[in-house]
């Protein structure tokens, strides 16, 4: 047993986590986005 290879593992899990975070906000947002804009377009 390695305590420091679990911790590492964990900390390579949390990263991971953090990026997918990050990139469903990011394409969530750019959804968003293009549906704003396309109502606005439409709006208009």
């Amino acid at each position: 047993q390695r305590p420091t290879s679990q911790t590492f593992c964990g900390a390579l899990q949390k990263e991971a986590n953090c990026k997918c975070l990050v990139l469903s906000v990011l394409i969530y947002g750019c959804l968003a986005a293009v549906t704003w804009c396309r109502c606005t377009n439409v709006t208009k």
